[in-house]
């Protein structure tokens, strides 16, 4: 995921916050995430919110803190993924952003297929949206690698996403078990056929 546009994606956010009255401190906390994340993506090899606010969560100690982090970061994926704003501001047009928008036609049809197949299964809404924004993420990091199908991804790719060169943790392994969950599904039966 690449955040480099994020001053422009987000301009509409808070111009609206501050439109429907958001407090200043809390639109600040906005932009300053949104800055950290455009000057940090590379150098912390960014590849979610929730992975940007896992980041941010684990340098303070600060209860306060970790809790703003979380508002602050579930304000701007809901917004990236699903043109969501938050409650009391109302969007006048779909917004297509996120990785999922991202991702070419194949990539998507596997989100969807989830999305179809968790309803029927009677997920919560909550659970297919963390579920299909943490696959689409991944999914989109295997795209910019150059892969175009489930086929096309290889075992060091799948590795390499989860553990990084660098010696820094791997993603959380409720991260890892969120996206497996996808793939445990019966989406593959529905994509072979």
């Amino acid at each position: 995921m690449k955040f480099k546009k994020a001053k422009n994606t987000y301009a509409d956010l808070i111009q609206k916050l501050k439109d429907h009255g958001y407090s200043k401190s809390y639109i600040t906390r906005l932009e300053t995430e949104i800055n950290w994340l455009v000057r940090n993506q590379d150098r912390e090899n960014v590849q979610s919110y929730g992975e940007a606010c896992r980041i941010r969560i684990s340098r303070t100690k600060s209860r306060d803190m970790q809790i703003t982090y979380r508002r602050v970061y579930r304000t701007l994926e809901e917004f990236d993924l699903y043109g969501r704003y938050p409650a009391g501001v109302c969007a006048e047009t779909p917004a297509e952003r996120g990785s999922y928008w991202q991702l070419n036609p194949a990539f998507r049809e596997v989100i969807d297929i989830y999305k179809d197949s968790g309803a029927k299964r009677g997920l919560k809404e909550s659970t297919l949206y963390r579920t299909a924004f943490s696959a689409s993420s991944f999914l989109l990091a295997m795209q910019n690698r150059g892969r175009e199908s489930l086929n096309d991804i290889t075992e060091y790719d799948v590795i390499s996403y989860f553990v990084r060169e660098d010696g820094r943790s791997p993603l959380s392994g409720g991260y890892r078990d969120t996206v497996a969950s996808v793939f445990k599904s019966d989406l593959l039966k529905r994509w072979e056929k």
